[in-house]
């Protein structure tokens, strides 16, 4: 009897979400913060309020995905 996993086999449970989902999910995360955080920049130049808050949020969601995404991998969901 073979006992050694399948390239295929996950080596643990994601939950109801698949590897390349979970992956997406974080890329996306990814990209939408820098766009937030140029988009914050610019308006910041231009000399609007808001801009400081968007660079702010964009930050905020950096930092939780430089602390989840490692964590995930980790955990064998990423």
């Amino acid at each position: 009897m073979d006992i050694r996993r399948t390239v295929n086999e996950p080596t643990r449970s994601a939950g109801p979400y698949s590897r390349f989902q979970m992956r997406a999910l974080a890329v996306t995360s990814a990209v939408l913060s820098v766009v937030i955080i140029v988009w914050g920049l610019i308006l910041a130049a231009q000399g609007d309020s808001r801009g400081g808050k968007a660079v702010a949020i964009g930050v905020a969601v950096v930092l939780v995905l430089v602390v989840a995404i490692p964590y995930g991998v980790r955990k064998g969901r990423l």
